[in-house]
């Protein structure tokens, strides 16, 4: 699982890129050259509720200051449905910060999509 940007193009004009190719932007979406804004799951964006940057395939927009992403997964595997939201334990390990887990387990019945 997973993706990777196509940022050939933004190599091309010179923008300035990170190392997994995902096109750095400001607070406001713009690129290193003050004329071009990016968004979409090409973007390396402040991750929600830290100064940490990521890239999360999620398509922000707008003129208005973007506040950063806070990352949601979810897969379906025969009848079983897993879902994460923000930060995964090995991430967080890394940053020397402590963490607290909670599980939750629930069947749900009917039928479903």
């Amino acid at each position: 699982m997973g993706v990777r940007p196509n940022s050939r193009l933004a190599k091309e004009c010179g923008l300035e890129v990170n190392d997994r190719g995902g096109i750095v932007v400001n607070e406001y979406l713009k690129t290193s050259d003050p004329s071009i804004y990016a968004v979409s799951d090409i973007i390396e964006v402040k991750e929600f509720g830290s100064e940490y940057r990521t890239m999360i395939p999620l398509a922000p927009g707008g003129l208005e200051k973007y506040n950063g992403t806070q990352g949601t997964a979810i897969v379906k595997v025969f009848d079983l449905s897993v879902a994460t939201v923000g930060v995964n334990e090995k991430v967080l390990k890394s940053r020397g910060l402590e963490l607290n887990k909670d599980y939750f387990t629930g069947i749900c019945r009917g039928k479903h999509s």
